[in-house]
């Protein structure tokens, strides 16, 4: 659990990007995908199947046919 300020704001912050990334329109926007993933972005899906930041800019975009995200997010 957060023990100050800072480090309430700083989990917020997190918790409203990590959101953001689940929304249909930031996986659609490759500009802000781009952003927001470093670009040493790995990423484990439920398979276990390993996800590349080229991969997921690849596959996200405008056009792309995604499914929606459902997360819980615990603190």
């Amino acid at each position: 659990m957060p023990s100050n300020h800072n480090d309430v704001m700083l989990l917020e912050e997190l918790r409203s990007l990590e959101t953001e990334l689940h929304t249909i329109e930031t996986r659609r926007n490759t500009h802000r995908l781009e952003t927001l993933l470093h670009p040493d972005f790995v990423e484990f899906g439920r398979s276990g199947e390993r996800y590349t930041r080229a991969e997921i800019l690849n596959e996200f975009g405008p056009t792309s046919v995604l499914p929606s995200v459902r997360s819980g997010i615990l603190i």
